[in-house]
């Protein structure tokens, strides 16, 4: 958020889900398409407001078009 990139996120009973990243939203380019995100190079279980990052951690958001597989 600081980076002025605009993120549409709503609460879920896991926490928060990312839907969309500037204009690309989930489902845009195929019915499992959408955000995913990694930590030092790991897919977390967890949602990406429940991840606790240490520092010297990167974060990195990737757009999938089938459900992570192709990542």
């Amino acid at each position: 958020k600081k980076s002025g990139v605009v993120v549409g996120a709503s609460s879920s009973a896991m926490g928060k889900y990312v839907y969309s990243i500037q204009s690309l939203s989930e489902k845009a380019c195929g019915a499992e398409s959408g955000w995913v995100y990694s930590v030092n190079g790991t897919t977390p279980s967890a949602s990406c407001s429940s991840y606790e990052l240490k520092d010297g951690d990167t974060v990195r958001w990737r757009y999938t078009l089938n459900g992570g597989k192709d990542l």
